[in-house]
């Protein structure tokens, strides 16, 4: 696998049979052909974004869900396939409290469960499971581990799909901007991502500034997160998000030259320079 690439999340579920799972494992689909064992299992972020990005129309009275008692152990392909079959997307169910419980449990374990947790939870489309994704979050809590983070960047992914919560975009930029922002480097960057799809532009300035971080451009006083070597899946991850809200193709390779990295990021500055201009009221 590419240097560049950040498969952090070995251990999760053996990370996909040692496959991607997309943002969630901070690696990119075409790192799917690289992996010892490649695998044709769709993404987890993915499961968890796609179901929650369908309409919200909820029937009179939901249909109960039930926790598989091995949704823990059972291995990834079944899973996979338990968790489409019992959890469609398509409409909301309802979630027992204490199949709830055990789902927070387990989000906030930072282990492989939590993976399955998130996807799961973004999964029920049930507004009492949206929220403790998003309370997750707002615990703030940065792993021991640098794969600690898995279920929370698939949690900030999954928000970035979810209506019916309470103050989501307001929630969502405590996280990315202010005093009190998450620690967590790679979360921070999926929430601010999140907050794109709902046109909340708040957080761009920093994904700029992840995008120059360790080029000439960055400017340390401006550096609010801790330093850290591993810096390729958060650039990755800001130029895709801008790049998408720009409406432009992604030009940013994270192994590109210092110099490909700085005009990237200064092409992305202008564009949405540009964009701020043409959401400008006109004057009198």
């Amino acid at each position: 696998m590419p240097p560049t690439t950040r498969l952090r999340c070995s251990w999760v579920l053996a990370a996909c049979a040692l496959g991607s799972l997309g943002a969630a494992c901070h690696a990119t689909r075409h790192d799917l052909a690289a992996i010892e064992r490649p695998t044709a299992l769709q993404p987890l972020a993915d499961l968890a974004a796609r179901a929650a990005a369908e309409p919200d129309d909820a029937p009179v009275r939901p249909a109960t869900f039930v926790l598989d008692t091995a949704w823990r152990e059972m291995s990834l392909e079944r899973f996979e396939r338990w968790v489409q079959d019992a959890l469609p997307g398509v409409e909301p169910v309802e979630v027992a409290k204490p199949d709830r419980a055990e789902l927070k449990r387990a989000l906030a374990a930072m282990d492989g469960s939590s993976v399955r947790a998130a996807v799961i939870l973004a999964r029920t489309r049930d507004p009492l499971c949206y929220e403790i994704l998003l309370s997750r979050l707002e615990d703030r809590i940065e792993g021991p581990e640098r794969a600690s983070d898995a279920g929370d960047v698939i949690a900030a992914a999954a928000l970035g799909r979810l209506r019916n919560v309470r103050e989501l975009g307001k929630r969502l930029e405590d996280l990315v901007v202010g005093a009190n922002v998450h620690p967590d480097l790679e979360v921070r960057v999926e929430c601010a991502a999140a907050l794109l799809e709902y046109k909340r532009t708040r957080g761009i300035g920093f994904l700029l500034r992840v995008l120059r971080e360790a080029t000439p451009a960055a400017d340390p006083t401006k550096r609010d997160w801790n330093p850290t070597p591993h810096m390729a899946w958060p650039k990755s991850r800001a130029a895709t998000a801008l790049a998408k809200f720009l409406g432009v193709p992604n030009e940013f390779r994270p192994d590109g030259s210092v110099a490909h990295q700085m005009e990237v990021a200064a092409q992305l500055e202008e564009l949405w320079r540009e964009k701020k201009r043409q959401l400008e009221p006109p004057k009198n």
